[in-house]
C-alpha cells in the first residue's frame, strides 16, 4: 500500500522529500547538493509517496511559471527499490492531475532522456534539448493530457513476451 502526501516549501514537510533526493540525486547520481537544492524548493509543492510503514518510494516537485503561462514540474525520482514498478507513472499522473486544476495554460516538466516514453505517453513534446539541471524541457497543453492505462501496456507488453 501506498500514501501520497503535499507539502509547500521547505517547512518539517520537507525533510522525507529532501532525503529522498539527496539519496538518488547526490549520492547515487553524483549530482552537487548545490545544484539539486534551489530556491524554487521554498516555493514549490512536492509530493512524496510512501509506504502506509514510511518508507519513501517516489518524489515529485511542481511551481507556477507565470511568465510563460505555465506550471512546471520536476526533480522526479523514485526510489531504488521501488524503480520498475510504475511508481513513476503514479507520481506523474497524480501530478498531472494537480496541475490541471491550476489556472495555467500548459504544463511543463523537465524530465531526463530515460523518462522521455513515459511523458510522451502523456502528450508531452519536446520544447527545448537541454535545460539548465539537465534533462529536457517538455510540455504539454492543459487540457492536451492523455489518460491513457500504464496496466494496459504492462498487459500488452507481458503477453508479447509470452
Amino acid at each position: 500500500m501506498f500514501m501520497t502526501e503535499w507539502t509547500i516549501g521547505t517547512g518539517a514537510g520537507f525533510a522525507p522529500v529532501r532525503a529522498l533526493r539527496e539519496m538518488v540525486r547526490v549520492q547515487e547520481q553524483g549530482v552537487l547538493s548545490e545544484a539539486e537544492f534551489d530556491a524554487l524548493d521554498a516555493v514549490a509543492a512536492h509530493l512524496f509517496v510512501r509506504t502506509d510503514a514510511g518508507a519513501p518510494i517516489a518524489v515529485g516537485r511542481m511551481y507556477p511559471c507565470p511568465e510563460c503561462d505555465a506550471v512546471r514540474m520536476d526533480r522526479f525520482i523514485v526510489a531504488p527499490a521501488f524503480r520498475g514498478k510504475l511508481y513513476d507513472d503514479l507520481l506523474l499522473r497524480v501530478m498531472l492531475y494537480k496541475a490541471q486544476q491550476m489556472p495555467f495554460a500548459t504544463i511543463e516538466a523537465v524530465a531526463q532522456t530515460t523518462e522521455l516514453p513515459l511523458f510522451a505517453r502523456f502528450g508531452f513534446h519536446d520544447v527545448k534539448e537541454a535545460h539548465a539541471h539537465g534533462g529536457v524541457l517538455l510540455a504539454v497543453p492543459r487540457n492536451g493530457v492523455i489518460w491513457e492505462s500504464a496496466c494496459k501496456h504492462e498487459g500488452n507488453r507481458s503477453t508479447a513476451q509470452e
